[in-house]
């Protein structure tokens, strides 16, 4: 009986069609699902044949040496780990038991943003101009080379977290701060410095002590998602994203594809490519950001696994016929996940969003969108009432209320503001609250 291991799986992972599929592979194929997360709560009308309660995901250590026992007292075939917290401890699975899954070496660039940025360059593929630092001092004399603004960064992805805009030089000393203070008990941090010890890679870097110091790069802000065998990369588009204005670290839509022309997109995906390439990733979902300025594109950031917004995965299903999760699952058994691009369809999708300090207290009512016209959108919300709203640079900042998702037979951006259109007739409130 085969048995795959699903590891630390992100919110949404169990949609109805997650769970159709993997009904029909336990009916047809005999497979045997182990849940391994910190949250072992059960989904749907999937009955796990096992779960695994595993301790958060920055304690690398103790939770290999807890899913190397599962895999040698029960053989796994598979370990399914598209998220940041399941790629360090499930690419050492993969390794000890000689598994489909990126290797440890890539997930480690892809984890730390300093060496990918090295790797990078040393490539020749363009990113920010960017330094270590540990203080003030560095930073002024990064100002002195590169000019403001200037990014802060923490060394390890943390979705927009210890991410901090510097415009002059009355910034610096309160950024600094903000950066030592969110270092110290940062989980992302704690977790590539646990994998780098279990899996005795140099880090090139202190993470707890340094952060990247990077010039502000401008332009339109791109992405490249899909997933990557042994062969070429399968990339279901190139996409455009709508970045919030301030503060400028979340997305507020998506347009696929983006509204450039075709020769240049097939450069953006060549350009995808030869990162992919350079990082030297297999095996995994990917996510690529990049900025364009005229003809001249600068990568932001790798990411060895599937892009993660609410809605993402419906926009890209209408793009490639089923969700990115299922090409990703396919992948992970062995099955050629295959890709039919749907290249007639645009589709773009609008996010509600909340970026100060409040209490969540009304959500849509779904049946406002069909009294209004839109019967031809998809839509969901990504919060409760009750919710708690924090404002940047809050660790917990998640600023999305709600998404629409549409489409339109000519163009992206035409789609986004339908997509736009039918937000705002729906009914959300949040009240404001004192930090």
């Amino acid at each position: 009986m085969p048995t795959l291991l699903i590891v630390y799986p992100t919110v949404g992972t169990f949609c109805t069609e997650t769970r159709a599929y993997l009904a029909e592979q336990r009916l047809s194929q005999g497979l045997r699902i182990v849940l391994a997360d910190d949250c072992t709560v059960a989904s749907g009308d999937i009955i796990f044949d096992d779960i695994i309660e595993l301790p958060p995901s920055e304690y690398v250590i103790e939770t290999y040496g807890i899913l190397r026992d599962v895999c040698k007292e029960h053989k796994v075939d598979a370990v399914y780990l598209q998220s940041e917290a399941a790629l360090p401890v499930g690419s050492l699975l993969t390794r000890d038991f000689g598994l489909l899954g990126p290797s440890i070496e890539s997930v480690h660039l892809c984890s730390n943003k300093y060496l990918s940025r090295e790797r990078l360059s040393q490539c020749g593929i363009s990113t920010p101009q960017f330094v270590l630092g540990e203080n003030t001092t560095d930073v002024f004399r990064a100002a002195g080379r590169y000019g403001y603004p200037l990014l802060l960064k923490g060394v390890s992805s943390a979705h927009s977290r210890l991410v901090t805009l510097i415009h002059s030089s009355k910034d610096v000393e309160s950024a600094v701060q903000y950066l030592h203070a969110g270092q110290a008990k940062s989980q992302e941090i704690a977790r590539l410095s646990s994998f780098a010890s279990v899996a005795h890679i140099e880090m090139g870097c202190s993470p707890e002590k340094q952060f990247l110091i990077e010039s502000f790069v401008g332009g339109d802000a791109l992405e490249s998602d899909g997933v990557i065998t042994d062969g070429e990369p399968i990339t279901f588009g190139i996409t455009e994203q709508i970045p919030s204005v301030d503060p400028p670290f979340y997305i507020e839509g998506y347009l696929c594809p983006a509204e450039r022309p075709k020769v240049e997109l097939e450069e953006l995906r060549c350009l995808s490519d030869s990162v992919l390439a350079a990082i030297d990733l297999h095996h995994s979902g990917f996510s690529i950001e990049m900025r364009r300025n005229t003809n001249h594109t600068c990568i932001i950031e790798v990411n060895g696994r599937l892009g993660r917004d609410d809605g993402f995965g419906d926009m890209y299903k209408i793009r490639t016929g089923i969700l990115p999760t299922l090409h990703a699952l396919k992948l992970a058994m062995g099955i050629p996940p295959g890709l039919t691009l749907n290249e007639q369809e645009c589709v773009a999708l609008a996010y509600r969003s909340y970026y100060e300090d409040g209490i969540v207290e009304e959500l849509p009512c779904w049946e406002e969108l069909r009294n209004h016209g839109y019967e031809d959108v998809t839509y969901g919300t990504m919060c409760e009432v009750g919710t708690r709203m924090h404002k940047h640079p809050h660790p917990n900042t998640y600023p999305h209320l709600a998404w629409v998702l549409a489409t339109h037979p000519r163009s992206s951006r035409a789609a986004y503001q339908k997509a736009k259109v039918a937000l705002d007739q729906l009914s959300m409130s949040v009240r404001s609250i004192q930090p």
